[in-house]
């Protein structure tokens, strides 16, 4: 159906009684209302940003037999810009501990116990923040997307997490978010592996950017050359 603004969610209620849930489109702006206990309305507004289509604004995420849709938050030009420092710390941050635990004592460092497990701690989130910016699935998060010249060019382009690497993503939720249940301490190690699911991946990123909005990213441009396959304070 096409836009109408006299459509409402409890006149598509009254046409479709039996209907438990009511999906339509064609609005270009998103909604999700309950009619009543039993019965959602939902619109999923648009499939790109308001203004330009380059940028999915939902999804569909398949959870055990269900299949969910998660409606995500667009975030305005002002945000994007000032998210673009976040990213490029972590990137920052990301290299610089990933250096001191391959050699802690090139930087002077001691062998302490405790020094050590609280840079391995900062390396793994900065490595789950970065895995969530390049593989989302909360829904409110900054993502690659957001940034590069042709979001579907990038989503084609950006290899998909492997089923160890998803597992990793799952075991760093677990590890740094929450006292999970399952949680298992001998995931929480320095590993290269799952160092380069993120290495890998940047210097992609940054070759899928316009030169203006790779000027955003000083420290990742210089510790991963645009085209270069590894970047970073140290080979890996």
């Amino acid at each position: 159906m096409g836009p109408n603004p006299t459509l409402t969610p409890a006149k598509l209620h009254e046409a479709f009684p039996g209907a438990e849930i009511i999906v339509y489109g064609h609005t270009h702006r998103p909604l999700l209302e309950f009619v009543d206990k039993t019965v959602s309305v939902m619109s999923p507004g648009g499939q790109g940003r308001r203004g330009s289509g380059s940028c999915p604004c939902w999804d569909f995420e398949q959870q055990e037999s269900l299949t969910v849709l998660k409606v995500m938050a667009t975030p305005s030009p002002r945000q994007v810009r000032a998210g673009a420092k976040h990213v490029d710390a972590e990137i920052d941050m990301l290299v610089r501990t990933a250096e001191y635990l391959r050699h802690p004592t090139r930087h002077g460092a001691t062998h302490d116990y405790t020094i050590r497990r609280a840079i391995l701690e900062s390396w793994a989130i900065h490595l789950r923040c970065l895995i969530e910016f390049f593989h989302p699935k909360r829904t409110d998060v900054l993502r690659a997307e957001h940034y590069v010249a042709d979001a579907v060019e990038w989503l084609r382009t950006c290899p998909k997490l492997n089923k160890q690497e998803q597992r990793r993503q799952k075991a760093l939720h677990e590890l740094l978010a929450h006292i999970a249940i399952g949680r298992d301490a001998r995931k929480s190690r320095w590993s290269e592996a799952d160092h380069r699911i993120v290495t890998r991946r940047i210097p992609l990123f940054l070759a899928h950017l316009t030169s203006r909005r790779r000027s955003w990213f000083p420290e990742a441009t210089h510790l991963f050359p645009q085209h270069g396959a590894g970047g970073g304070l140290t080979s890996a």
